[in-house]
């Protein structure tokens, strides 16, 4: 996470402004990617943005409304992202990661994780939940070398449980 309370030069300052005014507030209060995104244009070339999805953005799952609305916001502005950043020359990327359903504190906060988690143990093709390590794995290949055209994408990292539906 970029430190947000350092001083920002003139143009990182613009981005941000600009994708506040942009965000709803529910976004911007829980992702922080404006603030990324300005530290981003002074790093330059090869940084790299991801932002976490899930199907919920485009799926109904019960008890995820609010969640689903604001995953719906986030990819919408990542897209928008990165197509800012891309005209602006820097060199960097924003992308989102779709993780399939994965055993975290946020997941069990939901009314009905359970549920989902026994559903995509029986749909998921690999007969596993998606793990973090899963994750991590996907986004350290992303960020390797020859990746820098890979640009305002939605990345399954789930064993193919999106694909197979609900």
């Amino acid at each position: 996470m970029a430190d947000t309370n350092r001083p920002r030069s003139a143009e990182e300052t613009t981005l941000l402004e600009r994708a506040r005014r942009r965000l709803p507030g529910g976004v911007l209060g829980t992702s922080r990617y404006a603030d990324e995104a300005a530290f981003v244009v002074k790093r330059g070339q090869g940084s790299k943005i991801y932002a976490m999805t899930s199907e919920g953005s485009t799926r109904v799952v019960p008890s995820y409304g609010v969640v689903s609305s604001a995953k719906a916001a986030l990819e919408s502005h990542v897209r928008q992202l990165a197509m800012e950043l891309a005209r602006q020359g820097s060199g960097a990327t924003a992308n989102c990661i779709r993780a399939g359903v994965t055993v975290t504190p946020a997941l069990l906060k939901i009314p009905e994780s359970q549920t989902m988690i026994d559903i995509t143990m029986k749909r998921n093709p690999t007969g596993r939940m998606t793990t973090p390590q899963d994750v991590a794995n996907a986004i350290l290949a992303l960020s390797g070398d020859g990746t820098d055209f890979i640009n305002g994408d939605i990345i399954s990292v789930d064993g193919g449980e999106f694909v197979t539906g609900s």
